[in-house]
């Protein structure tokens, strides 16, 4: 933080009751305003964001408005009051669920929390356990909860849209009026509950209809993800995977299980027996999947096994690169392989080429940084001038675990001194001053009572939020493996 009276001031902010009291006891503060939240200029942003009628166009306008402003309460409950979700309840719910457990809410504004949690509270099953920020529920489960969900929802909630879902759910028949605004909602919105009841009453025109829906679905779970809502973004996938033995959503959904540490999981979304088959455009990214998920499980040997065929096809730079750009799930292992084992091979440098190729490859962008950090670091930059390339990519992947964890293991091995890494950190909370993950990095950063009066906050303030939607929150510690590349 650039002073200790600044840090109070946000502290006190939020919540952090017990922090507040221990940084008070070693300083005098100033009295400072509370923290600017930047509601009136987020409001002004969404309320022209948001105003055209085109569905195409306020859903890419409130997507790039969570890049702006990422977990931001003013920006949550703007989107909220304009109604970008109103025709999407069980969207809107685990919207909401995601927020509370990735934002810290200011304590002069209650209201928010409890709108938050009524909205999320109706989701019921859907809504994850207590160490998850995954839908739990797939196929005939996932089916009836989406059921339960609508059939317990009042007639009178939303417009003409969500009525027709209701309808669709119910098996009453639909009129062409109907069908075409279901249609458009999940061609031009990625509407996912739109796509269900369209399957579930075989509404789709015609195939390229459901593919363009499908598409559109996957392309909003991605930036979702890239914007840190892991759970709305999962929702969308099972949907997808319950309509359609579609690779490309498997894949999504073990990249989100293997984010949350829950390897056993991601492994079972795919076939061992797919792995050593030789390679073409359907195979590439089970093998470099299976060569992860090796990884994440320390077999290193197993996950050498997958990619050494790979390696050996690749003896020249040329065909590393194009390799890469044809197959990047398998550069993605590679590099990944390489930053745990430090054993070179030419499709780890060519990480560089997924990242042109591909912004939201959230996986790539990490790995690349590491070895940017590793790069920087030999060539004579010290730990915390390296490590602020790593800090400043959770601008673009603000939730993304992999990432913090990288972070979180440079921190705790004492790489970076002291006041250097709070001054790294401070500068975040500075643009991101509500996330979760920032205040948990901060927190490594502290020490004696100061750490553990923020341990106890921190805990008390996501359990209390998530409490009201009657779940436990995610809070897992982030920690992990990283390497210097």
């Amino acid at each position: 933080m650039q002073t200790a009276d600044v840090l109070i001031q946000r502290a006190s902010w939020l919540g952090f009751d017990a922090l507040t009291e221990k940084l008070r006891a070693r300083v005098a503060p100033r009295d400072l305003d509370a923290p600017d939240d930047h509601g009136e200029e987020i409001r002004s942003d969404v309320a022209e964001a948001l105003g055209t009628e085109d569905r195409q166009e306020r859903e890419a306008a409130a997507l790039d408005l969570l890049r702006r402003y990422p977990y931001s309460s003013a920006l949550i409950e703007a989107l909220l009051d304009r109604g970008w979700l109103d025709d999407r309840p069980l969207e809107a719910a685990l919207f909401a669920w995601d927020a509370l457990n990735h934002i810290f809410f200011p304590v002069d504004q209650p209201g928010i929390v409890a709108r938050l949690a009524s909205t999320a509270r109706p989701a019921g099953d859907l809504l994850p356990g207590e160490t998850s920020l995954f839908v739990p529920l797939r196929g005939d489960a996932l089916a009836d909860a989406i059921d339960r969900f609508f059939s317990a929802s009042d007639e009178s909630d939303g417009g003409t849209l969500a009525r027709a879902k209701r309808s669709g759910l119910r098996g009453d028949e639909l009129d062409a009026a109907e069908l075409a605004e279901l249609a458009e909602a999940a061609q031009q919105q990625g509407d996912a509950e739109a796509t269900f009841v369209l399957e579930g009453v075989g509404g789709f025109a015609d195939e390229e209809s459901r593919f363009e829906a499908i598409v559109a679905l996957l392309e909003s779970a991605r930036e979702l993800v890239s914007r840190g809502f892991p759970t709305l973004a999962s929702f969308k996938l099972a949907v997808v995977e319950a309509i359609e033995d579609d690779d490309e959503a498997r894949r999504m959904m073990g990249e989100l299980l293997l984010d949350q540490g829950r390897i056993d999981d991601a492994a079972s979304l795919f076939d061992e027996s797919e792995l050593d088959e030789e390679i073409d455009d359907c195979v590439q990214f089970h093998v470099g999947f299976g060569a992860r998920v090796a990884i994440e499980r320390g077999d290193f040997e197993r996950a050498n096994q997958l990619l050494v065929p790979y390696f050996n096809g690749a003896q020249t730079m040329h065909e590393a690169v194009e390799m890469a750009r044809t197959y990047p799930e398998l550069a993605v292992a590679a590099a990944e392989l390489i930053v745990r084992t430090q054993q070179p091979n030419p499709l780890a440098r060519t990480i560089d080429v997924v990242c042109r190729q591909d912004e939201l490859n959230r996986a790539a962008h990490r790995l690349r940084a590491i070895a940017l950090l590793g790069q920087a670091v030999k060539g004579g930059a010290t730990i915390g001038e390296a490590l602020s390339t790593l800090v400043r990519l959770t601008d673009v992947f603000p939730g993304y675990r992999p990432l913090w964890s990288s972070i979180a293991t440079i921190a705790q091995q004492g790489r970076v001194p002291g006041d250097d890494y709070m001054a790294l950190i401070g500068r975040q909370l500075e643009r991101q001053p509500q996330s979760s993950f920032v205040w948990y990095m901060l927190g490594l950063g502290l020490e004696g009572e100061a750490q553990a009066a923020f341990a106890e906050d921190y805990d008390r303030l996501l359990q209390a939020q998530v409490a009201q939607c009657r779940r436990s929150p995610h809070l897992v510690a982030i920690d992990g493996e990283a390497g210097d590349g």
